[in-house]
């Protein structure tokens, strides 16, 4: 983020720092930002650049610690992003409403609505993909969208970013979840081991005429997820 406002903004596009601009990295990684004022943002934007350039310094841990406040946490999802797959079709979030992909169970201790998009890997891809930002401008950070929907379901597959990633509640394991790295990756070692004479490269060894014993180590990775790796 720092790149893009210091050196993509600034240098490259001579386009000054905006909430519109700070935005097409922020709708994803703190979109709540959305509701700031455009001068709220702007401070944000110099936070990001604080933090970067003062890292380890005061001045730059302070700037982290009041960035950390904007994390993504529950709204972002249930609230912010719920609508925003089919917003033509849902309209923009209800203040205050929480969407679930099962809706009101009774248990709740908030307003919920049932939602079914949340349950949907097109609902992941507003971010974990292309993002386009209100300007029309095209974003793509990585091809995990595209690496999911061309190969794995072009393929026949029909699992979702959810069905994996949601195995463990709302911790979402992926790519720091050693489980899942066991499951998402095949993993087969041959080793053939041998002896050979030493030849002119071998001018060390002692004993011109002892065997040397090696191996040639064969390694063959499976990727068994939806998705290219690594991506994120």
């Amino acid at each position: 983020m720092h790149n893009f406002i210091t050196i993509g903004l600034k240098k490259e596009w001579n386009t000054p720092l905006t909430k519109a601009q700070i935005m097409k990295c922020l709708d994803c990684h703190a979109p709540t930002v959305a509701y700031a004022t455009e001068e709220l943002a702007f401070e944000i934007g110099k936070m990001i650049v604080t933090a970067y350039k003062m890292d380890g310094t005061k001045e730059g841990n302070d700037a982290k610690k009041e960035l950390a406040r904007l994390n993504v946490g529950c709204l972002a999802c249930h609230n912010i992003k719920a609508t925003a797959v089919a917003r033509g079709l849902h309209g923009d979030p209800g203040p205050g409403m929480i969407y679930g992909p099962n809706g009101e169970d009774g248990d709740n201790a908030h307003p919920s609505e049932e939602l079914v998009d949340l349950s949907r890997a097109s609902f992941c891809m507003q971010c974990h993909g292309k993002y386009k930002a209100a300007d029309g401008e095209i974003i793509q950070c990585n091809t995990l969208s595209g690496s999911f929907q061309n190969t794995y379901v072009a393929q026949g597959g029909s699992q979702s970013c959810q069905d994996c990633h949601m195995k463990k509640g709302h911790l979402f394991p992926g790519g720091h979840d050693l489980d899942t790295v066991k499951e998402g990756l095949g993993l087969q070692v041959e080793i053939v081991p041998y002896g050979h004479l030493p030849g002119t490269l071998e001018k060390k060894v002692k004993d011109p005429q002892k065997w040397i014993p090696s191996a040639v180590v064969n390694v063959f990775i499976e990727n068994k997820t939806g998705h290219r790796i690594p991506d994120g």
